[in-house]
């Protein structure tokens, strides 16, 4: 990394900025909220709730803060798999030219 001696030495010594010192008092307030309302809100139902206990913070932060705690809302998203293949069915024979099925 061609950083100058002094640059990284004024990096390391700098205190936190607005923004991380912010971020380290309102986390554990997301991430309580979060637990109590069953671990189960994403991002907007998060921010309603802190909206609603009066942390005053907005929808990109929040899920900004979420990511770096690596909480995420319940999903009701579910794979549905509506045929099985018979491994011992039929395969369509396979072109000359490529691996691929023709």
């Amino acid at each position: 990394m061609q950083v100058a001696p002094s640059t990284y030495d004024e990096a390391k010594d700098r205190p936190p900025s607005a923004r991380a010192r912010r971020d380290a008092l309102i986390t554990p307030l997301l991430v309580a909220l979060w637990v109590h309302n069953y671990s189960v809100h994403g991002r907007l139902e998060l921010w309603v709730a802190a909206r609603r206990a009066g942390i005053d913070i907005g929808r990109d932060p929040v899920a900004r803060l979420m990511a770096a705690e690596g909480i995420s809302g319940a999903s009701r998203a579910t794979k549905h798999f509506t045929t099985k293949a018979d491994p011992a069915g039929p395969r369509p024979p396979r072109c000359g030219r490529c691996a691929s099925p023709r």
